[in-house]
């Protein structure tokens, strides 16, 4: 039914409806001016709304001088956004009129909801299954509104009307919106659609996203998110908008509480916070992590989105008046991953030859304290000239030449001349750089106070590039399609239900990994150490044994593993002594014998995983392997499926990946072999739902060679 809804939000009548709206009604419109239905009608009104306004109260003949209309199905003309402020109660009444006017898109301001509990949830499901049995979609319940000011229209009861501009802004958050519209009268920069998200009954961050991109008018997309239910398919489409537009997330509520207690390896390394970094960097969305960060996003890409969007890379010169903050900056760059430009020899040259004999000529470029804003121009002339250059982050300190005023109405200047590059003053100090720096803003021009701040933009902007690169190199590769026999391992899934387990026998786990084209060393499954020892006998000494138990996860802690065993003694031994560990440490658990498999030796040992997000669904992880795995965290995911490519990339973002290169004479691997294992568990993850669990760990690893020698899968 969800996926229904999906198809009708992206609609022509429902986007139209929202782009270009030609007509609003305003039901629950009051003459009272401090309740909700008043403020909104009078926003309507006071932004420049050029369509037609139809308050409706049935009770009143006039409001704010329009014609009042009793109910919405009495409004002779149609109308595209019905405005619903009335008590929870009759708003599925009002939806029902809503219907019947045959009203694309409905905005219930209303609160007394979900939010209040089970009887609120009740009735905001009824209002979502009425507005649908008439094709009608849902904002809200419980919102402050939604603004489209490319056509003058403020549909909220935000305080503020901001002006119009090139920023698309979505929010789970009425507050933050309202925040944010405040500063923006402060810092200047405007927004072209503005959408409060509130309850998301029917709508949500996806479906405005689709709208967004279509949108001529935003050139730049910021989020405000605290859930994001329908993860895999907000990947999709943000994949598609960060083509053209850059999207910036905050998410909230990244820390440890509320994650779920898992059993697996991977469970416990996937936690929240870092499914939600992952998907967001997969998505291609520039994640930040503050307030202040997102406030500064709104400010430079309101300025700067177009010129990011044609950049191929990102390389950046500091222009300082003192070394210490030059140092700082630096030191700033390297840690955010801002590359600094290499300044060439005729440019080192030009520069000599106009500036102090003290002056640092390289990158950071040292004007020294007595610049004055003319040697400022003198320097920044001729680095933006560059073309490999393709922004400056400009620091200035309150001396005695500087000249604050004059400096600024320079920086403007520069600017203006130089529309493809990104010039970012910093105007440390306090009073003296205040006139200086509103100037600057009310220009137009990103101007901050902290030299952290103007990093963190570049590194937003470098990141945006390089993710947007990655995404168009994903896309020209063509991929493989391996289809698992999915029959066959859900036969071996079944066998375990049958026996009232969710965890997979060993034994189990390896025909798995053998049906999915994943090696396993040669084994077999013991009841008794005579079965044992005719297994070693076969598969060749030494031999490894590990006790097959679906309540025993973690073998190796109780010392359930026995390894490097040469000789039938030894098998038989180590197998009563895993069973009297096991019975002794786990008296509850079920028992079943002993896996027997021929030793595989290699030069290292790491996790392949999978686990299944609530938001996301499946997440494959891989990783520095063995018993440590938790306290290294070693470890990349990605959201599945995958592409060969992005297997790879998880295998070099982590250190054990590196050193597996060759790094610093370690004995390096043949990658492929792993990309192809990481590969196959993305393709089991999403073609087998059964699945919530899976741990490889470890994966020996040898130069030409890979085996999976303990395998944990957990199913539903």
């Amino acid at each position: 039914m969800h996926i229904l809804w999906i198809a009708l939000s992206l609609s022509e009548r429902v986007v139209r409806a929202f782009l270009e709206p030609r007509s609003v009604a305003v039901i629950g419109a009051s003459r009272e001016p401090h309740k909700v239905g008043h403020v909104i009608l009078r926003n309507i009104l006071n932004s420049g709304f050029r369509g037609k306004v139809y308050p409706i109260n049935p009770h009143a003949d006039k409001i704010l001088g329009l014609k009042c209309y009793p109910k919405i199905t009495d409004v002779p003309d149609d109308v595209d956004i019905a405005i619903i402020a009335v008590p929870a109660r009759i708003v599925p009444e009002v939806v029902e009129d809503c219907g019947k006017k045959n009203v694309p898109l409905i905005v219930v301001i209303s609160a007394g909801f979900k939010e209040t509990g089970p009887e609120g949830a009740r009735l905001e499901k009824e209002i979502v299954n009425i507005a649908h049995r008439y094709g009608s979609r849902i904002v809200g319940p419980n919102c402050l509104g939604i603004m489209n000011l490319s056509r003058g229209l403020n549909a909220t009861f935000s305080a503020i009307t901001p002006k119009c501009g090139n920023i698309g802004l979505i929010s789970q958050s009425g507050a933050i919106i309202t925040a944010l519209i405040d500063l923006a009268a402060k810092y200047g920069f405007g927004f072209s659609k503005v959408i409060s998200l509130g309850n998301k009954a029917d709508l949500d961050e996806v479906d405005f996203l689709k709208i967004l991109e279509q949108d001529r008018e935003t050139s730049i997309i910021i989020m405000y998110i605290e859930s994001i239910e329908r993860g895999r398919e907000f990947i999709r489409i943000a994949r598609q908008v960060v083509r053209e537009k850059p999207l910036i997330v905050l998410k909230a509520g990244l820390t440890s509480r509320g994650a779920r207690a898992v059993s697996s390896h991977t469970g416990s390394l996937a936690g929240s916070a870092q499914v939600y970094e992952t998907a967001l960097r997969q998505a291609g969305a520039v994640q930040v992590y503050t307030f202040r960060e997102l406030v500064s996003a709104l400010l430079f890409f309101s300025r700067y989105a177009d010129v990011v969007r044609k950049l191929e890379q990102v390389e950046v010169v500091i222009v300082t008046n003192a070394g210490g903050p030059g140092i700082i900056a630096t030191d700033l760059c390297e840690r955010a991953g801002v590359e600094l430009s290499s300044l060439d020899p005729e440019l080192v040259q030009e520069l000599r030859s106009r500036l102090p004999p003290a002056a640092a000529l390289h990158n950071p470029v040292d004007v020294l304290g007595d610049a004055t804003p003319e040697r400022y121009v003198t320097v920044l002339e001729r680095i933006l000239a560059r073309p490999y250059v393709s922004g400056v982050i400009v620091i200035a300190t309150p001396q005695a030449m500087t000249n604050p005023p004059l400096l600024a109405e320079k920086l403007i200047d520069i600017a203006r001349r130089f529309p493809e590059k990104m010039v970012v003053p910093v105007l440390l100090g306090g009073v003296s750089m205040k006139d200086a720096q509103e100037k600057l803003v009310e220009a137009g021009v990103p101007a901050f106070s902290c030299i952290e701040d103007a990093v963190s933009v570049f590194s937003m902007s470098s990141r945006y590039v390089k993710y947007r690169k990655r995404l168009a190199e994903i896309e020209r590769v063509k991929e493989k399609y391996i289809m698992l026999d999915v029959e066959e391992i859900k036969t071996v899934i079944e066998r375990a239900r049958e026996e009232g387990r969710r965890v997979l026998l060993l034994h189990e786990a390896f025909e798995i990994m053998n049906i999915i084209g994943v090696p396993t060393p040669e084994g077999g499954f013991a009841r008794s150490p005579e079965e044992a020892v005719k297994i070693a006998e076969k598969v060749g000494y030494p031999v490894v044994l590990r006790v097959v138990s679906p309540d025993i996860l973690h073998k190796s802690d109780i010392g359930c593993v026995k390894v490097g065993l040469a000789t039938p003694d030894e098998v038989r031994h180590a197998f009563y002594e895993i069973m009297e560990r096991a019975t002794r440490y786990m008296p509850h658990a079920r028992i079943y014998g002993i896996h027997v498999s021929k030793m595989v030796k290699g030069h290292y040992e790491v996790i392949v995983g999978a686990t299944r997000d609530p938001q996301f669904g499946p997440v494959v992880l891989f990783g520095l392997g063995g018993v440590y795995v938790e306290l290294y965290r070693d470890v990349s995911m990605r959201v599945a499926p995958i592409t060969e490519l992005e297997a790879e990339e998880m295998i070099y973002e982590t250190k054990i990946g590196t050193i597996m290169r060759g790094y610093r004479g370690s004995r390096p691997v043949n990658i492929r072999n792993i990309v192809d294992v990481i590969y196959r568990i993305s393709l089991l993850m999403t073609q087998v739902e059964d699945i919530l669990e899976l741990d490889i760990n470890p994966l020996i690893v040898s130069e030409n060679s890979v085996y999976a020698v303990d395998v944990k899968i957990l199913v539903r």
